[in-house]
């Protein structure tokens, strides 16, 4: 496949995350400034927004989390990092940090998966949509696994980069 495609599909893949985070947060503002509005001027509220909201909120979070790994501003240890002056242990640490990152994630997205599995199986309902609740619970999979990507090849940039700083600094560089 040739590097445009690539790049197409990188953008397309950019472009639907930062859509589904936008748009969660204006759909879950959007029925909660409603219901707001409709409390305070009717007196009259449903229930069934607020739990609409509620499925917005974890979609919302998990779509924050993949843009957030994408843009490699995930957890770090900020302070370790300026108390080391040598470039090959700042890469090193952050190799490892990058690592246990990833097999977090990776641990998330297996339980994501078990977990959307038995949504399913058990055809669980939400409460007061009366909906199957397996695409609420479809985030933490599809998420998980996008930020799964993002993470790794950050290690991949990560790794390349201390690889090629070892060399240099083996030459004398």
């Amino acid at each position: 496949m040739s590097n445009s495609f690539h790049k197409k599909i990188v953008k397309l893949i950019f472009f639907a995350e930062d859509f589904l985070r936008i748009s969660t947060i204006a759909a879950m503002v959007l029925l909660i400034f409603l219901q707001v509005i409709l409390r305070i001027i009717f007196q009259w509220g449903s229930p069934i927004w607020e739990e609409a909201s509620r499925f917005l909120l974890v979609w919302s979070i998990m779509a924050g989390i993949m843009v957030t790994t994408r843009n490699d501003e995930h957890i770090k240890i900020e302070l370790f990092q300026k108390l080391i002056s040598s470039p090959k242990i700042k890469l090193f640490h952050e190799v490892i940090v990058k690592t246990t990152c990833l097999i977090f994630f990776c641990i998330f997205t297996y339980w994501s998966w078990d977990f959307l599995v038995w949504s399913i199986r058990s055809k669980q309902q939400s409460y007061l949509l009366s909906i199957p609740m397996f695409p609420v619970h479809a985030a933490f999979l599809i998420c998980g696994s996008i930020s799964v990507l993002h993470l790794f090849f950050h290690l991949k940039t990560c790794i390349s980069s201390l690889i090629t700083t070892s060399k240099n600094m083996a030459k004398g560089g």
